[in-house]
């Protein structure tokens, strides 16, 4: 008879010189039960555990380390956040299920995509996640960080993998200073030219006063052994008359303009620029409102400012941006 794999991952974690003989007979926890009564479930993880072996073998003895810390906390998340609902009650049988049957088909493409190259370098799935429930505030509260990062030890590596974590941040939880909080961040690697590869960081928040949704873009130039900035695209700060001139047109077309009290560049520490609208703000008690404010934003051609263009600025114009 063969029993379903993660089961036996997951024993091992606890009692690793046993392991091999554990089976569905033995289960106890809700994550064993779980795939051991379903047999789609139960296919998936033995997907998952020959894909995770796969994958481990194809990376550095160091990195392997990392990976391994990786999708023990993934278990461990899922255990946790696939059997609660948002009421920090016990999930239903079914939710459960489809929570599982996701979590898993994502992994497994994430684990599958391991080895994959990116501008010469080699990648790895990386998983971070915390997870608690607040029964007695009917809340949860969880950080989930799932990530694409580079196995290698040179500089140009370690840059990109400092900014991907940095911008991913850290997963513990504090529920005394950010209440029911849920986070998830995700990133992506994409070669764009032998010398630019571009890093997508995504990431959704609920919870506070402010939920939000965010992907940001940035593009690393192997050449500069850096992420490229504005400096590097526009060879005259003349480009950003031209441009303000082609957002004020925007504006006064979307007749918004009578509105606008400033009209700023904001130009980040890569080649992407925008621009805020911010409305004339008004006051209500001596306050002002959020609703006072706002933001706008236009979008340009590489054409229009074609004549400020660097050779870099040049060559990442012409690259065509993955959607």
């Amino acid at each position: 008879m063969k029993y379903p794999v993660l089961v036996l991952v997951l024993f091992a974690l606890s009692c690793a010189t046993q392991a091999a003989s554990f089976d569905c007979k033995k289960a106890q926890s809700k994550m064993e039960k779980a795939i051991c009564d379903n047999p789609k479930i139960s296919k998936l993880d033995e997907e998952l555990a020959e894909n995770y072996q796969a994958a481990k073998n194809k990376l550095s003895a160091e990195t392997q380390k990392v990976f391994v810390a990786g999708q023990r906390s993934w278990v461990k998340f899922l255990a946790a956040s696939c059997f609660t609902d948002f009421q920090a009650k016990p999930a239903s049988k079914e939710d459960a299920v489809q929570c599982l049957e996701t979590e898993y088909k994502a992994r497994v493409a994430g684990l599958k995509g391991t080895g994959s190259l990116v501008g010469g370098f080699k990648t790895y799935a990386y998983f971070e996640g915390d997870f608690k429930a607040y029964p007695k505030d009917e809340e949860i509260a969880f950080n989930r960080v799932s990530l694409v990062l580079i196995d290698d030890n040179s500089d140009n590596a370690n840059t990109i993998n400092s900014a991907i974590k940095t911008a991913a941040g850290k997963t513990g939880i504090d529920k005394e200073s950010t209440g029911a909080f849920t986070s998830d961040v995700s990133n992506s690697l994409t070669n764009l030219s032998a010398d630019l590869i571009m890093l997508t960081q995504s990431a959704s928040a609920t919870g506070g006063a402010h939920p939000s949704e965010y992907t940001g873009y940035k593009y690393f130039s192997k050449e500069l052994k850096r992420f490229v900035k504005v400096s590097d695209i526009f060879s005259n700060p003349k480009w950003k008359a031209v441009a303000q001139q082609i957002a004020k047109k925007h504006f006064e077309k979307e007749k918004t303009m009578d509105d606008v009290i400033s009209l700023d560049i904001v130009a980040e520490e890569n080649d992407a620029f925008g621009f805020m609208l911010v409305e004339k703000g008004f006051f209500v008690d001596g306050f002002t409102s959020y609703a006072a404010r706002a933001n706008d934003g236009v979008t340009m051609k590489w054409d229009a400012l074609s004549k400020f263009l660097t050779p870099k600025g040049k060559e990442l114009s012409l690259v065509p941006i993955p959607k």
